[in-house]
């Protein structure tokens, strides 16, 4: 009953102050989107809307740690950087002479969103297409603006830094041969941490770290001290449980377009099952070392319950690991899954009454 409370308070505060808000940043960046003059950028940006909307109103959730005074900015950067990653993720899957140097640049803008720097660089220099109308360098920008305007965006410019840097070392590294990025995780794997270097770049890939730390920006009582302990839990145990779910759901996706997966390393279903229960037991004991500790554990419950929800999670190859984590984190997932569950039915069915409410999901409250 209280984490069922607990979750009804955390719950109530994303759809009254957060979720809105969410809708309508989002409603803006799709119609600039929309008027990106190239067919093959507009494509791809309209496509992360459609397909990775989960992803920015998953972001957003962090913003329920923020000061209300500082929320509805947290929310337009939390939007504006989430939207960018997952564009840019698009991108740096399609064809190049040069695919490491093009990934590099191009995500170098998650990085200078980020910093107290002034954003510049081409990042779309390696890639043939380029004519956005700005709509990648005004997603920097944005992101740039509020940050610099958060009240403690000076204490965690260091560790968020860092959280950039790995994701653009990961993106840039992953590619077809694997060894590099495995010689590039084994560098970045804390002293403390016994992980693989799958488990390590899986980490290094999560965007979580960076939005707890936004979060973190966003709250004038936060210190130092705090800054430290949201590094240490989601670098690397609580990134790594958010990639590797994600490689979960994306196990038949990945074997039909012939990518490898991160899950691919472990020798059979029943050692990955093992290895992610363990990596979410940490990751849930390390949300107890913060400030707000329950409500990041709640976000660490939501995140989960997000990819142990889908259809994906329960083919033959992925419902054991499905299976250990959610027997792991009961009974904090229970209210999650049941939310969950409910929208993908209520969207499978809007969709299935009529093809067209596709695309006005893009415009309604579905996290």
């Amino acid at each position: 009953m209280r984490t069922t409370g607990q979750f009804s308070r955390f719950a109530l505060r994303y759809w009254l102050t957060i979720q809105p808000r969410v809708a309508v940043e989002m409603r803006y960046w799709y119609k600039r989107a929309q008027a990106i003059p190239d067919p093959l950028l507009r494509e791809l940006a309209l496509d992360a809307h459609r397909t990775k909307r989960g992803h920015v109103e998953g972001a957003a959730i962090f913003a329920a740690l923020v000061p209300v005074a500082w929320r509805r900015q947290t929310i337009r950067l939390i939007v504006a950087w989430q939207a960018a990653y997952d564009y840019l993720d698009s991108i740096s899957e399609q064809p190049c002479a040069d695919p490491t140097t093009n990934s590099q640049q191009l995500h170098l803008a998650l990085l200078q969103a980020l910093t107290s720097r002034p954003t510049s660089g081409d990042y779309y220099a390696h890639f043939e297409h380029c004519d956005d109308d700005n709509y990648l360098t005004d997603l920097v920008r944005t992101a740039h603006n509020v940050f610099l305007a958060l009240p403690c965006h000076r204490i965690v410019e260091r560790p968020i830094t860092r959280a950039a840097e790995r994701i653009i070392g990961y993106q840039a590294l992953n590619q077809d041969d694997q060894a590099p990025l495995a010689r590039w995780a084994c560098a970045q794997t804390p002293p403390d941490a016994s992980l693989c270097w799958w488990e390590i770049a899986a980490a290094s890939a999560s965007s979580l770290a960076v939005l707890a730390l936004i979060a973190t920006a966003a709250n004038p009582a936060s210190t130092r001290t705090d800054t430290a302990a949201i590094e240490h839990a989601y670098f690397p145990w609580i990134g790594a449980l958010n990639t590797l779910l994600d490689s979960l759901v994306d196990l038949q996706e990945d074997a039909r377009s012939s990518r490898t997966s991160l899950l691919a390393y472990y020798t059979s279903p029943r050692e990955a099952a093992e290895r992610m229960r363990m990596i979410a037991a940490r990751a849930m004991n390390e949300t107890r070392t913060l400030a707000h500790g329950g409500r990041h554990a709640l976000i660490l419950a939501g995140m989960s319950s997000y990819y142990l929800a889908a259809p994906q999670a329960h083919t033959a190859e992925a419902e054991p690991a499905a299976k250990a984590i959610e027997h792991q984190l009961t009974p904090i997932t229970r209210p999650w899954l049941l939310m969950h569950r409910f929208v993908a039915l209520r969207r499978h069915n809007a969709e299935l009454s009529d093809p067209a409410r596709a695309e006005t999901l893009l415009t309604t409250a579905d996290f």
